[in-house]
């Protein structure tokens, strides 16, 4: 063993040993954990946080084929329910072929694999100027509230963002719920994600200085027990957001902005976030992830020459086009009302190109959903104001959003103490084929408990989403049921991007 593993080691014991008597555990059950924040880390030594990889997987559908859609369709939404992906998105402004001037329309999508989607003709919203209903409009633009204040306000149907429903005991009735409007927010439901009414049509959710007037993201936490909203809002930096809470979604609390924090909980460096993308993630409902639009306020990155070559729908506002730039950014939260940033970088950058760099575009759907046995999607609006406007996928590893990492040198990570409740221990993983992970279980004391040390365990390669770990011949890590332990991770030229104590 090398001299610096040898007494990084032994100094690891002696913490470990010390800190388990001050730490309370972390009760994680079977929950799977991720690497997004530290609520499971107490220590790296020689690894790293590393921001996940975004495979472009191009374009997946236009969103200006038909006069109710157009340049400025946006705030987009993909959910993922017993085999069936949804889409849903605004229409706004019409086609180059005309139609009515600047309406809002809630469009709908539908795939089988989250990669070809098709536009059913749902036959329920006429649009004006044709007799038929045969279009995949699912809401249309309501008239103005007057208990509303404000002017040139758009309802539902221009931002609407809905969700599945995972309460326990919901009815059947209301099993797809969501949100929309601007200056205020109407509350609807439905039983197939298609059909929608409005849940209390005289109670929309008005609150000083939350405009509402960009997408607004709802979901039910099984985490906190209750309704999340995450919206649009501002203090002195500038676009930020806010979160509401509510027991019934109809009756919300008053809205609080959200903290920045760093995974250590320093002050994070600041962004304006246009969109937050707030969403429960499918395999650690636990931890909610948010995407936003990083909106770069006045950072230009291309001339208002290049803008004009490209297909923006009116080219008088050439200037307008070209003053911004947006891309991907990555937070996480447990509840509560602080996101952790566990990074600076961007999670998916602007494309080449001019028309990638337009104000306003690259901004992400809600709903990060699985669409392969190891992979994920994020889906990305593109060509925002142009006539070439359109959806693309991008892909991700399962879990990949972030992984901890070693060189080939190695390193460590060590867990805080943990009462785990399963009966073996899935690790998400890659290594080189020089590379390993092994995996140790100390006791509360910091020691190895016998047949779970690092020795036992030996060198693991090989790259597994769900990988069961082994100890010799033995995965059965039920004797240690509701025991306090610590995970030891060793690893050197591999990556690990998840864990968890599987029933």
């Amino acid at each position: 063993m090398k001299t610096w593993k040898l007494l990084g080691y032994l100094t690891a014991v002696l913490f470990t040993a010390a800190a388990a008597v001050a730490q309370e555990p972390v009760k994680i059950g079977t929950d799977r954990e991720l690497f997004l924040d530290n609520y499971v880390i107490d220590r790296m030594e020689n690894v790293s946080r590393q921001i996940g990889t975004a495979v472009d997987c191009g374009k997946v559908l236009d969103l200006n084929e038909f006069p109710w859609e157009g340049c400025f369709c946006n705030y987009v939404t993909v959910l993922f329910d017993e085999g069936k992906y949804r889409l849903y998105y605004r229409g706004y402004g019409g086609s180059p072929e005309g139609g009515p001037e600047n309406p809002c329309w809630g469009c709908y999508a539908e795939s089988d694999n989250g990669i070809d989607w098709i536009k059913p003709q749902l036959g329920i919203v006429s649009f004006p100027g044709r007799e038929e209903t045969q279009n995949n409009i699912i809401l249309t633009e309501e008239k103005n509230n007057p208990n509303v204040p404000g002017t040139n306000k758009r309802y539902v149907s221009d931002n609407f963002a809905p969700f599945l429903d995972t309460r326990p005991g919901v009815p059947a009735s209301e099993r797809y719920k969501g949100a929309g409007g601007n200056y205020a927010l109407w509350f609807l439901c439905s039983e197939d994600g298609i059909h929608w009414r409005h849940c209390a049509e005289d109670q929309p959710l008005t609150a000083e200085n939350h405009l509402f007037d960009s997408q607004n993201v709802t979901f039910w936490s099984a985490a906190e027990k209750k309704y999340l909203l995450y919206m649009r809002s501002g203090d002195d930096f500038g676009r930020t957001v806010a979160r509401a809470e509510s027991d019934d979604f109809i009756h919300w609390s008053q809205p609080k902005q959200m903290e920045y924090k760093t995974p250590e909980g320093e002050p994070a460096r600041r962004f304006q976030y246009y969109i937050s993308q707030t969403t429960p993630y499918f395999r650690a409902p636990q931890i909610s992830i948010a995407t936003p639009a990083r909106f770069m306020q006045g950072r230009r990155a291309i001339s208002q020459e290049e803008a004009a070559q490209l297909d923006i729908v009116d080219n008088s506002q050439i200037e307008y086009w070209t003053r911004d730039c947006a891309d991907v950014g990555l937070l996480s939260t447990r509840g509560g009302y602080t996101y952790i940033q566990p990074f600076d970088e961007a999670l998916i950058r602007p494309g080449f190109g001019a028309h990638n760099w337009i104000s306003r575009t690259n901004y992400p759907a809600a709903g990060i959903v699985p669409t392969g046995p190891n992979e994920m999607s994020i889906y990305l609006l593109c060509d925002y104001a142009q006539k070439t406007v359109h959806l693309r996928r991008y892909a991700f590893r399962t879990d990949g959003l972030a992984s901890i990492r070693a060189d080939a040198m190695g390193g460590r990570l060590i867990t805080k103490p943990l009462v785990m409740e399963g009966s073996r221990l899935e690790m998400n993983y890659s290594t080189s084929a020089a590379g390993h992970v092994s995996v140790e279980i100390q006791d509360a004391e910091g020691n190895p408990i016998p047949g779970f040390s690092l020795a036992d365990c030996g060198e693991i390669i090989g790259n597994e989403i769900d990988g069961v770990v082994r100890w010799g011949e033995n995965t059965d890590i039920s004797p240690l049921r509701g025991k306090t332990v610590r995970l030891v991770f060793d690893l050197a030229d591999a990556d690990i991007y998840s864990f968890r104590p599987a029933p």
